[in-house]
């Protein structure tokens, strides 16, 4: 009985090594690369070249966007106007920048 006990117990102690994450040496995820002719046409959009894009780059509106929904890429600071277009800009921004540039 008490062999049993022992073999129980020790088979479902828990190792550091068991519980560790994965590598640490693990890939880091791929960097988006921005064209900054892209970045520096959205920045003088708004009349000024200030390194603040006004813009909201994520629907392509033209729409003004808020310093509430701000994320930064490629040097310069994107002003979204909804948190649904920050999330589609800082999840591929490089797209989303070559769309709008596109269209303007």
């Amino acid at each position: 009985m008490f062999l049993a006990l022992s073999i129980l117990f020790a088979c479902s102690a828990s190792t550091p090594e068991a519980s560790a994450p994965g590598p640490a040496n693990a890939p880091a995820a791929p960097v988006a690369t921005i064209d900054p002719a892209c970045v520096a046409k959205a920045d003088a959009a708004d009349g000024a070249t200030d390194g603040v894009v006004q813009k909201c780059a994520g629907c392509t509106l033209l729409m003004n966007g808020d310093p509430a929904h701000a994320s930064t890429h490629g040097g310069a600071t994107f002003h979204s106007c909804s948190d649904g277009c920050k999330a589609r800009l800082d999840a591929d921004p490089s797209a989303v920048l070559a769309k709008a540039c596109a269209m303007r």
